[in-house]
Formats: structure tokens, sequence, C-alpha cells
């Protein structure tokens, strides 16, 4: 899944008045519509990941955590106990 995953954006880590922490980013529409067309070339279903950023430094203005698209993985249904498969 690694080679299917395709950069979106960068997101920051805030601290809202009240003490609530929050994610924050912006996207480019079009770069978006984009990594969707390739991520849905593989799969109809996309997956949204976030990770954070092992490359963020104190004090540098790195986002704290990147957001990936990536293809959803199908699972079949298993097959019921009493079928029988052929």
């Amino acid at each position: 899944m690694a080679d299917d995953m395709k950069a979106v954006t960068g997101l920051w880590k805030n601290t809202s008045k009240t003490g609530n922490t929050y994610l924050s980013g912006s996207v480019n529409v079009a770069e978006v519509i984009a990594v969707l067309t390739q991520v849905e070339k593989v799969s109809p279903t996309v997956k949204m990941l976030i990770f954070t950023n092992g490359y963020k430094e104190e004090g540098d203005n790195k986002p704290t955590h990147k957001v990936y698209f990536a293809p959803k993985e199908e699972t079949k249904p298993k097959p019921a106990s009493d079928d029988v498969p052929f």
C-alpha cells in the first residue's frame, strides 16, 4: 500500500483558546482532484491516512502531520460456514 499512497497536504497541531487540540491546514483543490484521480484508477474508494511528521524538528515551520490518500483495500466477504466454495 505504501507505493499507492499519495501525499495531499500537511497539517499543524494547534491549541484553541479553550485548550482543545486540533489540526489545521489547507489544500489546493486542483491538486486534491489530481491525487484522487490517480488513486481512483486503483480503487473507487479512498482511504485517508494522517501520520505524524517524522522530519519535524523543534522550531521549524514543517507541518506536525502529513495527510495521504490511498486506495482502500477491498475485502471480500467470507463465505458462510454452510457455503461450499467450488
